[in-house]
């Protein structure tokens, strides 16, 4: 089992993790594997006022990597994120007035009821509360910006898989409730086989103070790393999700690679 972590730090308070693990007896003995496997990445310093320190949940949260001795702390602290005003709602419409009163006779039958109102339909793009702060249409982007480096590449598009994508968004709940880190890997293993997936999982995390931020910007962060750049070209991989929520806390995402999944 091969497995790698790493954390970046770009842009306006960004944050970025990876980590990978594979199954030798699904894929093969290390010396088969491809470099993007083999090859450590090289972690980007990160200052670590931009991440929350929130003592993890046990059982969820993996061990928060420790800093190589290549890395140098930077001169000056990122400010941590910012909080997001919530929205005020806007003020219901007053309902118009009938253009002319007209006084009705006196009846001794009993009106009846008026009838209900519709039930307002579902936004699209909803989650049908899967998670609060989800954000589908984030996520079917992201997915559809993977397979484009992928095939910029020259490697295999990968399957939009559900089942991973209900992992993936718990643990970005997690992240803003806890840490910015990966997770354990009994949890990944668990989260892989409930998604009824199997032979090895990859995971990149992504953070942003910025609340707006695109799925493009996310994927500008991603693929400048080494690490995370490898997880998402692996030829080894086959299936994808990817879990986004927005927060006071900022934009979370969470990407997961599988081997198989059937």
């Amino acid at each position: 089992m091969i497995k790698r972590a790493a954390l970046a730090a770009a842009g306006l308070a960004v944050g970025v993790g990876v980590a990978a693990g594979v199954s030798e007896a699904a894929i093969g003995p290390v010396s088969q594997m491809s470099t993007a496997h083999v090859v450590k990445a090289e972690p980007v310093p990160t200052p670590t006022e931009n991440l929350a320190t929130a003592t993890p949940a046990p059982g969820r949260a993996g061990p928060a990597p420790a800093p190589t001795p290549d890395e140098v702390p930077t001169a000056e602290a990122t400010p941590g994120p910012a909080p997001t005003a919530a929205a005020e709602p806007s003020p219901e419409p007053a309902a118009a007035p009938s253009p002319e009163a007209t006084t009705a006779e006196p009846s001794d039958e009993t009106p009846a009821p008026a009838p209900a109102a519709p039930p307002a339909e579902e936004e699209a793009g909803s989650t049908g509360g899967l998670s609060a702060g989800a954000q589908d249409s984030f996520d079917q982007q992201m997915v559809a910006l993977i397979n484009a480096e992928r095939q910029a590449a020259g490697v295999a598009p990968l399957q939009l898989w559900g089942g991973l994508r209900a992992g993936a968004l718990q643990h970005s709940v997690w992240m803003d409730g806890n840490d910015f880190q990966h997770a354990a890997d009994a949890t990944l293993d668990a989260d892989t086989a409930a998604a009824g997936c199997s032979g090895g999982w990859a995971e990149n995390i992504y953070w942003s103070s910025d609340a707006a931020s695109s799925p493009e910007a996310a994927m500008r962060s991603y693929m400048s790393s080494p690490g995370h750049r490898e997880n998402i070209l692996s030829p080894d991989v086959r299936f994808v999700a990817t879990g986004t929520v927005v927060t006071d806390g900022g934009l979370f995402n969470t990407q997961r690679f599988s081997v198989s999944c059937g």
